[in-house]
């Protein structure tokens, strides 16, 4: 999540601010590095620290555990999110810093992602009136490209991490397929290319010549093993001779 913040910070820059693009040069890079370590080091700590099994925990989910996987959660690494004591309903304050940790680091990335792709919505054609035709419509691609890298990851990533780490607040009775949600972050790299493919007129036009080569390599291999051998052995050669 930090590298795409990285990202739209950079394409931000490259229209708005071009002196600012040394930052991602040299020496400077290593800032970027240090941003996406500290936020990944703040939310696995966080996970690490806040969301141990604790006593209360452990109780509340072996038996949930046990019905829905037939384990039993003390035989194996795991982490929970218990927001109320489940016997007297008091808050569990450590686990509380833990959620809102975790609402910080997702948020901030989020935040950085759309103050980027608003900033370039407002003030894009405004930017790009000067520049040669070709240039504007490569930036209105980007940009392009842009709003779809926003909406993909909010639907396959944001919703998914924010749903799961707000639910203990509400204290509800209930069991969702959290596998899936978490499966579904996996998804964000493919999406990710397939939107820059579809938006960028020159990436995806060599897409579909790849596709169309790949094609025809395929119905060839698929046309030969069709065909009847020529071939004759030798034997058969002989006898037709004689």
């Amino acid at each position: 999540m930090s590298l795409l913040s990285v990202q739209f910070i950079y394409r931000y820059w490259a229209v708005f601010d071009v002196e600012k693009l040394q930052f991602f040069k040299g020496r400077f890079a290593l800032i970027w590095v240090l941003y996406c370590a500290f936020f990944g080091f703040q939310y696995s700590l966080s996970t690490y620290f806040f969301f141990t099994l604790d006593e209360v925990s452990t109780e509340y989910f072996l038996e949930e555990v046990l019905i829905r996987y037939h384990r039993n959660i003390q035989e194996f690494p795991a982490t929970a999110m218990v927001a109320y004591d489940p016997v007297d309903g008091s808050v569990r304050w450590w686990n509380i810093m833990g959620i809102l940790n975790l609402l910080t680091v997702v948020n901030t990335q989020y935040a950085v992602m759309i103050y980027c792709g608003w900033s370039m919505h407002m003030q894009m054609e405004d930017k790009i009136k000067n520049f040669s035709g070709m240039l504007r419509r490569h930036h209105r691609q980007f940009f392009k490209t842009l709003v779809l890298q926003i909406t993909t990851p909010t639907v396959i990533l944001f919703i998914p991490i924010t749903l799961i780490i707000i639910l203990p607040f509400f204290n509800l009775n209930v069991s969702i397929p959290s596998g899936v949600l978490l499966c579904s972050f996996t998804l964000y790299p493919a999406m990710d290319s397939i939107c820059v493919m579809y938006a960028v007129s020159e990436y995806k036009r060599t897409a579909i010549r790849i596709c169309r080569t790949i094609q025809k390599v395929w119905k060839e291999v698929q046309r030969r093993k069709r065909e009847p051998s020529t071939l004759s052995t030798g034997p058969e050669v002989v006898a037709a001779q004689a």
